[in-house]
């Protein structure tokens, strides 16, 4: 019950989280870990209260459901502030840190079942339990003092780059033009294309498929091998492993030019084996491979269904006309939509999917799962259907020059971006994006209208068309 209130807020206040474009990231990221913090301190404490401490726990779980909120504004700095052929490693950093989140959380267990600290002659007791308030504490003031000392708001980002005001003028007239021209019909129709949908329902499968694991694992492994919830901590800490290396694997095969597109069905059959195996290999008195290989197989599936599925998803919403602006909203409907499955499924599962040491017993098969659990392979199915039918509709990253093919102008401003930047953000985006001229770059041939047009789409800053005469104003350019 509690986890479910726990994902319950976190999806009520993403919602909040919509507004960052006019509020700020910086203020909303600080003001919701410390609202976690709170929650932390809260369940430390909440043996205090006596009779009030279930009430003070449910509290405590709320406040931190609004600061895991927050997961959505990453998304929206990194489609604000990273370019489109950096989204899938990006998007694999952030994944690899949420799923080993996920999945290496349980895993200090191990090490809090042995905390017994007496503090002020008894007046205030740390054990297994409450101890895990003091972690959320720690991990979400550290976050809150990155934030502050190193997150830089996009707007900041680009003044430093180019500090004229043409780039926020060209925003607002992006953002005006779009909303005018946007109506609800345009909006819905864009918001139904596969590029979307699809990376939207695999979110979903994702989450579901790791909620099926994360709530049937211990009461299957406790019935079915006899092992202790100790023990089966373990077992996720060596997953977390699994996913890092499943990461890694995402990007290198992105970096071998494969497809997003291609990697996210991948990453659905995967998720259909795992599942279709956990039903059929779950039973009692089996082998310990038996319940591994499965969790093996899904480990390896969560990277490929969540790092592509999120970068098809906001490139197809930051290449919509009608969409772009509406870039936080978006976010924010994906992130809701896991967590969505985060508070439905563990009742499901719970309730149907998993099998009581009575109900297997008089099951001739003995197996720990009910058939209500083979929903999640067809759940899956359906989206590789969707996947399958999916074209690569975005286009291939532009070329970008190579220092020796740069003109003067160009040489000036790459240089010019590396010494004046932030180094947190020159890491996110290490360089401008010069597109590379066609063949038919010949000036002699065009009118002088066409040949400042040429100028105007010369230059890419952060996604961010600028005209010659913007960085003219800007830089003394030789």
């Amino acid at each position: 019950m509690v986890r479910v209130l726990y994902h319950y807020n976190t999806t009520q206040f993403k919602i909040i989280f919509i507004r960052s474009d006019k509020i700020g990231f910086r203020k909303l990221f600080i003001g919701s870990f410390f609202v976690s913090v709170v929650g932390g301190a809260l369940y430390t404490a909440a043996y205090q209260f006596g009779d009030y401490a279930v009430f003070i726990i449910g509290m405590s779980r709320v406040l931190t459901g609004i600061g895991a909120a927050n997961s959505v504004l990453t998304y929206c700095y990194v489609a604000r502030v990273v370019p489109h052929e950096e989204q899938t490693l990006m998007n694999t950093l952030l994944g690899m840190a949420k799923i080993i989140g996920m999945a290496g959380g349980p895993s200090f267990n191990v090490f809090l079942a042995h905390i017994n600290i007496h503090l002020w002659d008894g007046a205030f007791v740390l054990d297994s339990l409450n101890s895990v308030g003091l972690l959320i504490m720690f991990f979400n003031f550290v976050s809150m003092m990155s934030v502050y000392f190193l997150l830089e708001e996009p707007e900041d980002f680009l003044l430093k780059l180019c500090p004229f005001s043409s780039i926020h003028k060209l925003e607002l007239a992006n953002k005006s033009n779009t909303k005018k021209n946007s109506t609800w019909i345009k909006i819905l129709s864009s918001i139904l294309c596969p590029n979307i949908i699809v990376p939207f329902c695999s979110i979903f499968a994702f989450n579901a498929t790791f909620q099926l694991v994360e709530t049937g694992i211990t009461p299957a492994m406790s019935d079915g091998l006899g092992w202790k919830s100790k023990k089966i901590s373990g077992v996720f800490g060596s997953l977390s492993i699994m996913i890092a290396l499943g990461m890694v694997l995402v990007s290198a095969l992105h970096k071998m030019k494969l497809s997003n597109e291609f990697l996210l069905r991948i990453g659905l059959m995967l998720s259909v084996f795992a599942s279709s195996l956990l039903y059929l290999l779950w039973e009692r008195d089996a082998s310990l491979l038996n319940y591994y290989i499965p969790l093996v197989v899904g480990s390896f599936s969560f990277p490929f269904l969540m790092v592509p599925a999120q970068t098809i998803y906001t490139i197809a919403v930051d290449s919509s006309s009608s969409l772009k602006a509406y870039q936080g909203t978006m976010q924010a409907a994906l992130s809701m939509g896991g967590s969505v499955a985060g508070f439905t499924i563990p009742t499901f599962v719970a309730k149907y999917c998993v099998r009581s040491p009575q109900q297997v017993s008089l099951i001739e098969s003995h197996r720990e799962m009910s058939e209500y659990s083979l929903l999640f392979p067809i759940l899956c199915s359906v989206v590789l259907l969707g996947a399958l039918l999916m074209e690569n509709v975005v286009p291939e990253a532009e070329l970008l020059l190579t220092p020796e093919e740069m003109t003067p102008e160009e040489q000036y401003m790459s240089k010019s971006f590396q010494e004046n930047t932030p180094l947190l953000i020159r890491k996110l985006s290490p360089h401008i994006s010069f597109r590379k001229r066609s063949k038919s770059w010949d000036t002699t041939k065009r009118s002088p209208q066409k040949i400042t047009a040429l100028h105007q789409s010369n230059y890419v800053i952060m996604g961010i068309p600028q005209s010659l005469e913007e960085f003219d104003s800007t830089f003394d350019l030789p």
